[in-house]
């Protein structure tokens, strides 16, 4: 049999296969539609967050051993030591107040932490009159400071190497500008995890449709096809690892980028979680924002913690969670409040405890509380999936997990831009066959020796 034989017998199988086993054909076109939609929407969505990706991917690799690579490349900041063999710790207010006295008079640190590792530095933040943040490492033995720096200016050196690459990560270091455009790269991204998912399905086939049912491949044995890489040649194994690698993680690139959308644009995330799931307004997000804010509050900061610490006993028994251990009594002159901080049942995590009662800081009457769960579904699913983002959950191997996360995210990135590019190239190159038919035209006369109706069905074809 000739190949052109062979060919139009192949055909004369599915057309005959076809015509027993109809498929509806406007259920045909709108598969390949949504295919093809699916297609651009990749392509060119994934080319214009692709940068951001890589910056985002790049950066999350270190991000992941934030605390741990600040501490290592600023060991003058974070390593506390005391003055002499066996001294013991200051009492929290009392190394507030020696780190006050210590201070310029514009810097009032209006903090005071109660949960002190041994050896490691507290960490007190300032506003400045522009708005900078400064934070200032006390060290706990002595109430003396051992530096500061203003979060995320590179122009400080190594010391802010790590804040700056934060930056970096949610905001290429623009500020509310950056942080805005890189919220809306996220909710692109949202998008663009289920397109991307939808394009490894197998495509709609024609040979498989016209098979009878018990002869047809099952489509999760042809879906397995994507998962696997090959590796014949280089754009073969780019693609296919491209497409694959996405599918092994798709699940940690749905979180990140969802989690992104809610870190970045809480006024688009909060509204379509409390539609699908129900979500509270809780935190900082719930409360007033005084401009100018208050100067000072009438109670001080041993007042409010006697305060917070009642209204806390209070809430746990009413909503019946335990307190594991204080953290900090601290003071937001932008909402007029104090808010007394400890790790509690509610917690995910001792790496970030949130449990807080805010107290008012003019009147002493308590104002509100927030928990990362307990509170309803959607804020416990959105403390997870953030808590997930930023590595604070299950310990070391999973801060490993997001690092890798990270790296495949870039990879796919930059993978992605080069299958794009090639694809380009490969267009605007001439194929040889193309020239040939161009200056050799080929007979469309069949031979004698084939009928006619096979190249009829060809031509079809």
């Amino acid at each position: 049999m000739t190949i052109d034989n062979f060919t139009a017998a192949r055909i004369d199988r599915q057309t005959s296969t076809s015509v027993d086993h109809p498929q509806p054909a406007s259920r045909g076109r709108l598969a390949v539609r949504i295919r093809k939609f699916a297609i651009i929407w990749h392509r060119y969505v994934g080319l214009a967050i692709s940068v951001f990706l890589i910056v985002a991917g790049s950066t999350g690799v270190l991000l992941a051993f934030n605390h741990e690579l600040d501490a290592w490349l600023t060991p003058e900041l974070f390593e506390a030591s005391p003055t002499e063999p066996g001294q013991a710790l200051l009492d929290p207010m009392e190394v507030q107040r020696r780190a006050q006295s210590h201070l310029p008079e514009d810097v009032e640190l209006r903090t005071a932490h109660f949960s002190v590792i041994p050896g490691r530095s507290l960490m007190f933040w300032d506003q400045d009159a522009l708005g900078q943040w400064r934070q200032w490492f006390i060290n706990p033995y002595t109430g003396e400071p051992l530096g500061s720096r203003t979060w995320g200016h590179i122009s400080e050196g190594k010391q802010n190497l790590m804040p700056f690459i934060y930056r970096l990560h949610y905001s290429l270091g623009l500020g509310v500008f950056g942080a805005l455009i890189f919220g809306i790269a996220a909710i692109l991204w949202t998008f663009d995890c289920f397109f991307a998912i939808y394009l490894t399905f197998p495509p709609p086939s024609n040979s498989q449709a016209s098979m009878p049912k018990g002869k047809r491949r099952p489509w999760i044995t042809r879906w397995k096809t994507s998962w696997l890489v090959r590796a014949k040649q280089m754009f073969t194994f780019i693609f296919t690892w491209h497409r694959a690698s996405g599918l092994w993680i798709w699940g940690f690139l749905l979180i990140f980028a969802w989690s992104a959308v809610s870190l970045n644009l809480p006024q688009v995330y909060g509204p379509v979680v409390n539609a699908v799931v129900g979500m509270k307004v809780v935190g900082h997000g719930s409360l007033p924002h005084l401009s100018p804010p208050f100067p000072k509050p009438k109670l001080t900061l041993e007042q409010a913690y006697a305060r917070g610490r009642i209204e806390m006993a209070r809430e746990a028994s009413e909503r019946d969670f335990k307190v594991l251990s204080e953290q900090q009594i601290y003071w937001a002159a932008d909402h007029g409040i104090y808010g007394y901080v400890v790790e509690s049942t509610l917690d995910l995590s001792h790496k970030s405890p949130s449990t807080e009662v805010y107290i008012d800081g003019q009147t002493g009457k308590f104002v509100s509380f927030a928990a990362p769960t307990g509170i309803a579904a959607g804020n416990t699913f959105s403390s997870w999936i953030v808590a997930l983002h930023m590595a604070t959950v299950f310990g070391l191997w999973y801060q490993i997990v997001v690092a890798i996360v990270g790296l495949m995210v870039t990879v796919l990135s930059i993978t992605g831009v080069w299958i794009w590019w090639r694809k380009r190239v490969n267009l605007k190159t001439p194929k040889t066959h193309k020239i040939r038919s161009q200056k050799e035209p080929i007979s469309i006369n069949p031979p004698s020796s084939s009928p006619q109706h096979t190249y009829t069905r060809l031509s079809l074809h």
